[in-house]
């Protein structure tokens, strides 16, 4: 009779072959947050010179943000997965000033109210308009190809 724990070389290299997987799966994720997180205090840095931020607030504010940015994905990977209809223009404006709020007060904790102000300010400046992300609406946005001039002259 044949052990359950015995193997051939072939099904001891694929055992082998899924723990690395799984172990390289579970490193990327950690890698990949740590990595926006690097980018993510790349593109604040001009602010935050301008704040006059230490490297601790700048840590903190990052991590903040970051953690901010994942509950809400979170949010709407749940509010998407759910039967619920999508909410409405009135509602998403309520969810925007209630994150915005978050984000001020969680702030606040780190950040004197000037520095605060300041930093709400640069990043409403700089969101995405129109909901389509960066590259502007998916109608002519910004990097639609422009209008030929006609030769009617």
């Amino acid at each position: 009779m044949k052990s359950i724990f015995s193997t051939t070389p072939r099904q001891a290299l694929i055992a082998i072959g899924v723990v690395a997987a799984l172990a390289g799966s579970a490193s990327a994720v950690y890698a990949h947050d740590a990595m926006n997180q690097n980018r993510m205090s790349d593109r604040f840095d001009y602010i935050f010179t301008q704040l006059n931020l230490t490297d601790a607030q700048r840590a903190e504010v990052v991590e903040i943000m970051a953690n901010q940015m994942a509950e809400r994905r979170e949010q709407h990977r749940e509010q998407r997965d759910s039967d619920a209809e999508r909410p409405t223009a009135e509602e998403r404006q309520a969810l925007h000033t209630a994150a915005r709020t978050a984000l001020t007060d969680e702030l606040g904790t780190v950040l004197q109210a000037d520095q605060v102000e300041g930093l709400i300010t640069y990043l409403e400046a700089h969101q995405p308009r129109g909901g389509k992300g960066m590259h502007g609406s998916h109608r002519g946005g910004r990097y639609a190809p422009a209008e030929q001039p006609t030769d009617a002259q």
